[in-house]
Formats: structure tokens, C-alpha cells, sequence
């Protein structure tokens, strides 16, 4: 027989599952397992008469809900008795004909230690027309659609949930959907979980305790700093070119046009290698700042003539990203003909934002070991 949970309303079954692979390991992270859909399912824990699996692209509709985009499916399923209870399934669902309903699930962070396999995931739910791609404003999340399952390794069930209320906005496009950390910062220790600035820490079945992560700098300090600071400008803190000149360590870090007769404004790709491994690579418009502390990439993620700028910490070595937060900046505004700039310098410990928006001017002061801001300023533009 089988059972529906958690996510009612995005829960769809899948196929039945029937190949194995490998089994859960001390923080290990998925991404080596599951590969991008379809995919064969994805064995991650097995107990004494229960397997969980992981499987991709299966998820199937039926005459009153039309399956948009196949996500991923978490299921347990019964080694003694013919049956399995579907935990979860991600992807873009449409419910209802005359009045049709939306729901949207992305895993965007799954992670495990010996004990547990941690799911954070993204839900979204809203009415009317179909979404127009990931750019579709109704699929904005806005912190509250953020919730973290822990699932055990002893029997294959549901052992606790936690919702991050205090998640920032995030822009669909970021969302795709992950077998990756993703959000959770570090790798699953001992039942502790960091995710969206929360430390999270799981004793037996249950959450023991919720405290915010702790600081790598003094906010005192640098609120101060942000209320005493005068208006200052460098192109060359602005430059996608000259951040990769400017960094000298152990990485290779190069900026480059498709074309030498490409004009200055035109599209770069940043890569990143240690070696001949590639440990990163995008492509960034001509003022895209960036830095490299130690073995983590630190860029501002913003459109030239759009309000609002976002800051983004990459690991080089686990090559993920930790985390990805919105400034504070001007805040959000309605526009049209928009310009938008910034610059980017660092002490190593924090970074120092400058922004020039068509609305106004702001400096902030963002924390790199948690992306917290812990100093901002609008300057005073009469």
C-alpha cells in the first residue's frame, strides 16, 4: 500500500524503485551519487526492513494534476511487505482547471552524517496563469517557503522539521534544484546543521536547540564603521577585469571575452583553476568585483539597470556555494531606465560594499563567514 507525506499537495507517485548504489557516509554529500535526471534511483540508507531511495525526472501526473517540471522523489520503501511511503516530491505541479493552482518544490540543500539525512526544502504555492520560466516573480521566495526535514538512518522516517522564517529572497533562477549542501554550510557533524544563519543542533529524534550562527566579526564594530564612513568611488573595485589582475595566490583566476575585438562592455567568462582542475566558472558582466579569501570566491551578483544587489560566497574546494544573500542597499524600488553600480574591497574578514543606485547611494559592511551585513548606510541624496 502506499502512503503520502509531508508536501500534500506536490506528493505525486513515481515509479517503483529496483536498483541500488551506495549507502549514506559520515558528511557526505550527494552530489557523487545522484547525478542530474534521469538517473537511476539512488539508494542512501538501508535498515532492518526499509531501504530509502532518491530518484529523478519519474514523477508522473494524472487526470487532475499536470506535472510542468519532474523533480526529484525521497521514498521509503518496505524490504518485507510489497509497498513504500512517498516522503516527498519536488518539481512544478498545476492542480484544477478553471481556477489552476500552482505548487513548487526544489530541494536545494541535502546533506548527511551517520545518524541522519538532512533535506532543505523550497515550497511555493499560488493561483492563476503559468509561470513564465524561473524569472516568473510568483516563484520569489520569500523566507517563509524554507523548511529543513531530518530523516533517520535507523528506521527511514520523518524525525523532525524546522522552518527558517529569517531565510533571505532569493531569485528563482538560483533556485535550480540540488543534490549538493546547497544551503547547509557545513558538512553534518554530530547532529549539528547551519543553514540561513541558524545552527541547528539534533539530539536523538529531536531538535535540542536553535541558535543564531555565530559571527565571525564584531557587528559593533562595524555599524560603527558604516555610520562614520564618507562617500567614496574606485572604477578599478568595480572592474570584472581588474579583480582578476589584482588577486595573487594559489588559484588561477582569469576574465575573459569570447573576442580580443570585443568591445569593453561586452560579456566575460571567470574561471577559476587549481592546477588543471576547473574549481569554477561563469560567465559576468563587465562589472562583476570579486575576491578570493583563502579557498572561497566572494562576488556581487546584481543587473546593470536593475534595483537591488546580491552577494555570494563559493567554496573553491568543495566547489559549492555557501551561501547567497541579498544587501541591503537602497531596497527595493520601482524603476525604469535604471543604473546600477557597485564596488567591492575587503579586509579578509568583511566586505566593503559601495553602491550607486539611480534612487541613491549606500555603503555595507557584510560579514564573509556568514553573509550577515553588519554595517549599512544611506547616504543622503538631496
Amino acid at each position: 500500500m502506499h502512503t503520502r507525506t509531508t508536501l500534500a499537495a506536490v506528493l505525486i507517485l513515481g515509479t517503483l524503485l529496483t536498483t541500488a548504489s551506495t549507502v549514506h557516509a559520515e558528511g557526505a554529500s550527494l552530489a557523487a551519487l545522484v547525478k542530474a535526471p534521469p538517473h537511476p534511483p539512488t539508494l542512501i540508507s538501508k535498515g532492518d526492513g526499509f531501504e530509502l531511495w532518491l530518484e529523478a525526472g519519474t514523477v508522473q501526473g494524472d487526470r487532475i494534476e499536470t506535472v510542468i517540471r519532474a523533480g526529484y522523489t525521497l521514498s521509503r520503501k518496505s524490504t518485507k511487505e510489497d509497498g513504500r511511503t512517498i516522503h516527498f516530491s519536488t518539481g512544478l505541479i498545476r492542480t484544477g482547471h478553471r481556477r489552476p493552482t500552482y505548487f513548487d518544490g526544489r530541494i536545494v540543500g541535502i546533506a548527511q552524517d551517520k545518524e541522519r539525512l538532512y533535506v532543505v526544502l523550497y515550497q511555493q504555492q499560488f493561483h492563476g496563469a503559468r509561470p513564465v520560466g524561473n524569472e516568473d516573480p510568483r516563484l520569489m521566495s520569500t523566507g517563509k517557503q524554507y523548511r529543513l526535514y531530518v530523516y533517520g538512518h535507523a528506521d527511514g522516517k520523518l524525525w523532525a522539521m524546522h522552518s527558517f522564517s529569517n531565510a533571505p529572497r532569493i531569485p528563482p533562477r538560483v533556485l535550480g534544484e540540488v543534490t549538493t549542501p546547497g544551503v547547509i554550510k557545513n558538512p553534518p557533524s554530530k547532529g549539528v546543521v547551519i543553514a540561513f544563519g541558524q545552527k541547528l543542533t539534533f539530539e536523538g529524534k529531536k531538535l535540542a536547540k536553535v541558535e543564531p550562527e555565530s559571527p565571525g566579526v564584531d557587528p559593533k564594530v562595524y555599524a560603527a564603521k558604516a555610520e562614520n564612513a564618507k562617500w567614496q568611488w574606485e572604477d578599478a573595485k568595480s572592474s570584472t577585469e581588474q579583480s582578476a589582475k589584482r588577486y595573487k595566490g594559489d588559484y588561477k583566476v582569469t576574465a575573459e571575452r569570447e573576442s580580443v575585438d570585443a568591445p569593453p562592455w561586452a560579456e566575460l567568462t571567470v574561471r577559476v583553476k587549481k592546477g588543471d582542475d576547473l574549481r569554477f566558472e561563469q560567465k559576468a558582466h563587465h562589472q562583476t568585483p570579486f575576491h578570493i579569501v583563502g579557498d572561497v570566491l566572494y562576488y556581487v551578483d546584481y543587473h546593470l539597470h536593475a534595483n537591488g544587489t546580491r552577494f555570494v560566497a563559493y567554496d573553491l574546494k568543495q566547489k559549492r556555494r555557501i551561501y547567497h544573500v541579498m544587501l541591503k542597499g537602497v531596497g527595493s524600488v520601482p524603476h525604469f531606465r535604471y543604473n546600477n553600480r557597485v564596488t567591492f574591497d575587503t579586509d579578509g574578514k568583511v566586505a566593503v560594499i559601495y553602491g550607486r543606485e539611480s534612487v541613491g547611494r549606500y555603503v555595507e559592511f557584510v560579514d564573509l563567514k556568514t553573509g550577515a551585513t553588519v554595517g549599512h548606510k544611506r547616504f543622503n541624496d538631496k
